[in-house]
């Protein structure tokens, strides 16, 4: 009976458990607008830290989000999959008893997300974002991950500055624009790592307003002066903190002050760029970060442009940027870098084009006696290709041997041959077939012998050690073992 009883005990404790226990970690599917808070459990209200939620959400759910926001746990709130439709309670209610509503579906409110949110990924349907410098736009509070647009087509800044640390702009949006604040630096993004989608092409001047970013530019056609500004010194560009700077297949002008460089950064030029230029604009202030752009050490810059890319500049100051640099140019081009100024202050060296395949003009051969040759020829791409260097290797030597793609036969049976190149370690193969063996004879078999060679092939005098293959008096080509003392 005892014994019956702590189980009975034991169970109900157990449902108990399982009945309080708390989730911080939830997905909702609101399929009907106005009921999200029925769709969490009273016990989850309380604890949820990250919330994912799907369907439509009208003012009402709106609130309701905003109370676990302000007055409960919620940190990362993913929308991306929702819908905002109008309709619900007020969502909002300010100091001076005005109250904010969803009037229009796909928009997104002042002050609809103000609170301790760490992470908010924005509905990819939403068209609009309602912002008033009177009202400090939608977030009112820093955010550190930020995900916006996908029907969105542009952007204002100040849809944007409340991002702290990442920002992600979907594919769609196309450009930003600045709601009449070109001189209110306060507005800029100020994201330290930023996404941006392949459809922007532009940065405007001050586009960034922080001292570094890491931002992927590979798509940008165009760089105003100071695209990436020091926040503290208005007009002064800060630093694109990457490793690796791939410019635009489409740039044509890269004005060197839209940003600064750090120290060792590698620089993919295109063959579309036309000038590099320092005399569009300078910095008003004269400063500059260590590792800047003019200052910045151990530059690798890859030129693929045959003709040296004109440099316009006003001053010395480029000279410094190439000292350190090393500029690696197309293959024949390394003496017209260097008697072009101010490029032959680089070192200038050519441009290594690595081994992408490599194949054999044959795939199969046939052999039909011992001692037959052949030659197999190595193609490697790009023709054009820095190291065309080719290593050999039998699968069985007993059967066939190579060398510089010379193949002998040496033996009955199949082998596989290799040929690898040096760059890159790319493999082409053949396939040998010895159909025809051959009789093995010693040194003092009665045959003349007329021709005698070594086991690669190469025609001897004398025997040497190891397989010898022999051509006698009456035709045939015979393989002996020779031991010399």
């Amino acid at each position: 009976m005892n014994k019956f009883l702590s189980m009975l005990v034991l169970l109900i404790c157990t449902n108990l458990a399982t009945m309080f226990a708390q989730n911080t970690t939830l997905e909702v599917d609101n399929q009907y607008p106005g009921w999200l808070s029925s769709k969490i459990p009273f016990k989850d209200q309380a604890s949820v830290q990250n919330l994912t939620v799907t369907g439509y959400i009208n003012g009402t759910d709106v609130k309701f989000i905003k109370e676990l926001i302000n007055n409960r746990q919620l940190l990362h709130l993913d929308l991306s999959d929702a819908n905002i439709v109008a309709g619900g309670d007020a969502y909002y209610i300010d100091k001076w008893k005005n109250d904010y509503k969803i009037m229009r579906d796909n928009v997104i409110g002042l002050y609809m997300f103000c609170g301790k949110l760490r992470y908010l990924s924005l509905p990819k349907s939403i068209t609009y974002i309602e912002t008033s410098r009177n009202t400090d736009d939608s977030f009112c509070d820093p955010i550190d991950t930020l995900i916006i647009g996908g029907n969105l087509k542009e952007i204002r800044y100040l849809d944007l500055y409340k991002a702290n640390k990442y920002l992600e702009i979907r594919e769609g949006v196309s450009s930003f624009y600045d709601y009449q604040l070109s001189h209110s630096i306060k507005y800029r993004i100020k994201a330290r790592n930023v996404h941006l989608p392949s459809t922007i092409k532009e940065l405007e001047e001050g586009t960034f307003n922080t001292d570094t970013v890491k931002v992927n530019v590979e798509n940008i056609d165009y760089f105003g002066y100071g695209c990436i500004n020091k926040h503290y010194f208005p007009g002064v560009p800060g630093v694109l903190d990457i490793d690796t700077l791939t410019f635009s297949q489409d740039l044509s002008i890269w004005n060197v002050y839209a940003f600064y460089l750090k120290n060792g950064t590698t620089i993919f030029l295109n063959k579309k760029l036309k000038e590099i230029s320092l005399k569009k604009k300078k910095p008003s202030i004269s400063y500059g970060p260590e590792g800047g752009a003019l200052t910045a050490k151990n530059l690798i810059i890859h030129a693929p442009s045959r003709e040296p890319i004109n440099i316009e500049s006003e001053d010395l100051e480029i000279e410094d940027l190439l000292t350190t640099a090393t500029v690696y140019v197309p293959k024949g081009c390394v003496e017209a870098y260097k008697n072009q100024l101010p490029w032959s202050n680089a070192t200038i060296l050519e441009e290594k084009i690595p081994v992408t395949g490599i194949k054999l003009d044959k795939d199969n051969i046939s052999f039909s006696k011992i001692g037959e040759t052949t030659f197999l020829n190595a193609s490697i791409f790009p023709e054009d290709a820095s190291n065309k260097n080719v290593t050999w290797e039998s699968s069985d030597t007993k059967v066939a041997i190579v060398s510089k793609g010379k193949v002998v036969c040496t033996g009955f049976g199949t082998a596989v041959i290799y040929a690898v190149s040096a760059d890159g370690g790319f493999m082409a193969t053949c396939i040998i077939n010895a159909t025809t063996g051959i009789e093995g004879i010693t040194d003092d078999a009665p045959q003349k012998v007329v021709k005698r060679y070594d086991i690669t092939g190469r025609e001897i005098s004398q025997p040497v050690n190891g397989i010898n293959i022999v051509k006698t008096e009456d035709g045939r080509v015979l393989k002996t073992s020779v031991k010399r003392k």
